[in-house]
């Protein structure tokens, strides 16, 4: 009766361990700056103007786009063979604080953000610097 129920507690303790280093290497797929070419290059937003087009820059806690950041509470991540998919809740802003549900999906080397499942920037590219 021991050995019977050492075997499913392995199990579980191994899934126990196996998952948060899964959660973590997924969301570390997702870290770095991401934009269009334009916000890849900072260009200018308008000719005449001087403001320039930000990427999104992910952190482990944060997102970032310009003067806009937003602190990140991951919920879920999964990575297949397909690609990679997270949801996070964010809080974003200084004077007003609002809650956004961001999902990532990055597929093929394309990340796409979708907030509270209205807003879609993507698809986005990894910037080179």
């Amino acid at each position: 009766q021991y050995q019977q129920m050492k075997i499913p507690f392995l199990i579980s303790v191994t899934f126990l361990c196996l998952g948060p280093m899964n959660t973590i290497a997924g969301q570390q797929l997702l870290y770095g700056n991401w934009g269009t070419t334009a916000q890849c290059d900072r260009t200018l937003i308008s000719p005449t103007g001087t403001k320039h087009a930000a990427p999104f820059e992910i952190k482990p806690d944060w997102l970032g786009n310009g003067d806009v950041w937003c602190r990140l509470n991951w919920i879920s991540t999964t990575s297949t063979e397909k690609g990679t998919f997270a949801i996070a809740s964010a809080l974003c802003g200084e004077d007003e604080v609002r809650d956004y549900r961001l999902s990532f999906e990055l597929l093929a080397n394309q990340l796409t953000i979708t907030w509270n499942q209205q807003i879609q920037n993507g698809p986005l590219q990894r910037c080179t610097q």
